[in-house]
């Protein structure tokens, strides 16, 4: 990756002999050669972000929703049963504004990497503290630019989130083809 681009195929893509291969290679042919010539000097970066402290995290989704506040109220008050409809209440109106804080936060992110980056894939979030899990397509000039931005982002929110980042790396999240073998 580092002197030639990627055979621009899904991650994990493995033929079981060289022949196989050579098949594959001369069936598509033009298709992949469209594909290099796309990512020729592109890669991708990874980045994910959780919140370090969600007991924070939730004592603003209460400290934010009256409705919230008012259920917990409630809950503390009733029955510690699973089936209990004020606490499943509470646990749907909690989740709804986790939700609803991630967006907002993680969407106040995005837009900063928009000079710099040629594409951006959302991936499936993992977990109550995670905010963010994208994969930004980048061209190989701009890495620098992408790790400074990294750097600001750490200093911006170091009090609050946890940033991990993963990169360069073939642009597997950016490439649709898949190769049966």
């Amino acid at each position: 990756m580092k002197d030639f681009t990627v055979l621009p195929v899904r991650f994990c893509t493995i033929a079981s002999s060289a022949e196989e291969l050579r098949t594959m290679l001369r069936q598509r042919h033009s298709e992949l050669k469209g594909l290099l010539k796309d990512m020729d000097n592109k890669f991708e970066m990874g980045l994910k972000a959780v919140w370090k402290n969600m007991h924070q995290i939730y004592q603003e989704i209460v400290d934010d929703s009256p409705t919230i506040r008012e259920l917990k109220q409630k809950a503390d008050a009733s029955p510690e049963t699973p089936e209990n409809p004020i606490r499943l209440e509470l646990g749907r109106a909690v989740k709804e504004a986790l939700d609803n804080k991630k967006e907002k936060e993680s969407g106040q992110m995005i837009p900063s990497f928009k000079k710099i980056i040629l594409d951006v894939k959302q991936n499936r979030l993992v977990g109550d503290s995670m905010i963010l899990n994208a994969a930004f397509l980048i061209d190989r000039s701009r890495e620098k630019s992408f790790d400074l931005m990294i750097d600001d982002l750490q200093k911006k929110f170091n009090d609050r989130l946890l940033f991990k980042y993963v990169g360069p790396a073939p642009p597997f999240h950016f490439v649709n083809l898949v190769m049966k073998m």
